[in-house]
């Protein structure tokens, strides 16, 4: 804030000087130029404004007050009969000799913002101002600095305001809602996202809301300790969910900062659901009618509300399968949240689960904690490995698919979800219900839709398109280049049966990949648990044989010998070369092209 901007205040200065002296006097702005207040007969007469374009009129180059910003001092001028001669300003006055000046710069961090002047313009002012030229030069210096400190103090004013607008601005553009309290005044500030998530527009959900962030922002107050809440209320059966997390103002302790998420946009940031739906379609990959079959059955019962059972042996795929569903109902933009049952320990499984309240055990996290059922809210929950789920959390399970509702550790309200359920393992359960080791009435419960995945060695048509695909992904992972997988060693991955299904397949051609120094993949680099002994291969080989046409086979024979021998000139003979092989099998080059096709 500049001197411009007082000139009201400096204005009511003026005119009260002039109540007590008879002298005149005016208040000069530096940058611009320019008179900002004055009293008397002089000055009235004068310009306000000496320059033009930035430019200052050279007869002011001379005056006493230029003299004054340049030398950053005060001066008392008595004797200016020589000055008045070359001022254009005085040289036409009739009083010009008892033109008389006090000038005083008004310092502001050592840069002259202005300058303040007395003067005399006839004879009983002269007196005046000759007589007590000390005490108006003192006068004028205190006057100076009270000016100078009503500047700073409106700059520093001005600064605190722009900072605090600026906050501001912050504050309401962040997506978390944020809310200041005092103990002494209420609620300072709240921001549209917590206007949002409060639904102020609905005046009973508001006040109930509200009532209960401030109860926790007092509390933060009265035991002076930062804290995390979760809040549930229902309200005209609208379930509200909100995580309010409270922080004392570090040089205030009796105001508090209170950010507001509600449990939708926590699902968003924590939520498992790292696949985009074209992405999940892009990693189911297959040629086998038996997987085309069931992924088409996984779009139809996709967009029912129903639970879902998946069987299938470990590493076919059950979670990639879980989420397609996902994507294709109607639950798609809501969390997908992941949960395997044999990973966490039995005496964490309800408290991840189910979640629990602020101090609701020892050794509890501060502020509670959301439990998988209520992050699934609107979404689809995925229990992996379902039949590792030990009787008395079957239990509890059985009682949430039947009610819809949990009962968080500590909480004394049940609250409502609405989820699908989508299980998976890798179990024979209904023998494990014969061994009572699996509730029958859980298992009819999940075994709604069942689903059952093939294995890999079932589905072998599969294993070219995977490798493929495989090798495309790891080229990228591994910076490295293979263009294929040469015929031989694709047979011997035929030939395996997968235990570990896709997974392995996955982790075999990554190794290859890792190891290979040539653009095709070689059976040298296949895992030695996977190659089999020739009497292996050759009896597996004869196998299938005798489940195909004989023209088939024949050609699948012929391709391979010409594979075989392709081999012994790095995958790629020259045109000599492949002369020289047709010359050797008895056959034209068309031919040795159209066999090397399949054709």
């Amino acid at each position: 804030m500049s001197l411009i901007d007082l000139k009201e205040y400096l204005k009511k200065m003026i005119d009260n000087f002039s109540t007590a002296i008879d002298l005149e006097m005016t208040i000069l702005n530096t940058d611009p130029f320019m008179r900002l207040a004055w009293t008397g007969e002089l000055y009235n007469k004068r310009p306000s404004v000496f320059n033009e374009n930035g430019i200052l009129h050279p007869h002011w180059k001379n005056s006493y007050t230029f003299k004054v910003i340049q030398s950053k001092k005060s001066i008392i001028a008595i004797d200016t009969q020589q000055y008045a001669k070359t001022s254009s300003n005085l040289s036409q006055y009739k009083n010009k000799q008892y033109y008389s000046v006090i000038c005083t710069p008004i310092l502001i961090d050592d840069t002259v913002e202005g300058v303040i002047v007395i003067a005399s313009i006839n004879k009983e002012q002269q007196k005046i101002l000759i007589a007590k030229q000390n005490q108006l030069l003192k006068y004028l210096e205190n006057l100076s600095d009270l000016i100078a400190s009503k500047a700073k103090e409106n700059r520093l004013l001005e600064k605190t305001l722009n900072v605090k607008k600026e906050l501001t601005s912050v504050v309401d553009t962040i997506q978390e809602g944020i809310l200041f309290y005092s103990s002494k005044e209420g609620i300072l500030h709240i921001n549209p996202n917590a206007k949002l998530y409060l639904h102020c527009n609905n005046k009973k959900v508001r006040t109930t809301l509200l009532k209960e962030i401030i109860k926790v922002a007092q509390d933060t107050i009265s035991k002076q300790k930062n804290r995390i809440d979760q809040i549930y209320k229902n309200i005209d059966n609208v379930q509200f969910s909100l995580q309010l997390q409270s922080y004392l103002v570090e040089n205030d302790p009796q105001k508090v900062l209170c950010i507001i998420n509600p449990l939708s946009k926590i699902q968003n940031d924590i939520t498992q659901n790292d696949f985009e739906e074209n992405n999940v379609e892009r990693a189911i990959v297959y040629a086998s009618p038996s997987m085309h079959h069931l992924l088409k059955t996984t779009e139809i019962i996709a967009p029912s509300p129903l639970n879902v059972l998946i069987t299938g042996e470990s590493g076919t795929g059950k979670e990639l399968f879980a989420r397609v569903i996902h994507s294709h109902s109607q639950r798609r933009g809501h969390p997908f949240v992941a949960v395997n049952c044999a990973s966490i320990p039995e005496n964490l499984l309800e408290s991840e689960l189910f979640g629990y309240e602020n101090g609701a055990f020892t050794g509890a996290r501060k502020g509670g904690k959301i439990g998988k059922f209520l992050l699934a809210n609107h979404g689809t929950l995925f229990l992996d490995e379902i039949g590792e789920l030990p009787l008395y959390m079957q239990s509890k399970l059985l009682r949430v698919l039947s009610e819809q509702q949990i009962d968080p550790i500590g909480s004394i309200n049940p609250i409502h979800i609405d989820v699908r359920f989508i299980a998976a393992t890798n179990k024979d359960l209904e023998k494990m219900m014969i061994n009572k080791e699996f509730r029958e009435d859980l298992y009819y419960r999940l075994n709604v839709i069942p689903l059952n995945i093939p294995p890999l060695r079932d589905r072998k048509e599969d294993i070219p398109v995977l490798v493929k695909y495989f090798i495309t992904k790891y080229n990228a992972k591994l910076g490295k280049n293979i263009q294929t997988i040469s015929q031989e060693a694709l047979q011997i991955l035929q030939c395996y049966d997968w235990p570990g299904n896709v997974r392995e397949l996955e982790n075999c051609v990554e190794y290859m990949i890792a190891f290979e120094k040539n653009p095709i993949l070689s059976p040298s680099n296949i895992p030695k648990s996977i190659v089999k002994t020739d009497s292996e291969i050759s009896h597996q080989l004869n196998d299938n044989i005798l489940l195909r046409p004989l023209k088939s086979s024949v050609k699948d024979y012929e391709k391979h010998l010409l594979e075989r021998i392709n081999e012994k000139y790095q995958g790629h003979p020259s045109k000599n070369e492949i002369l020289e092989i047709c010359k050797i099998l008895h056959i034209s080059i068309a031919s040795y092209y159209r066999k090397l096709k399949g054709e």
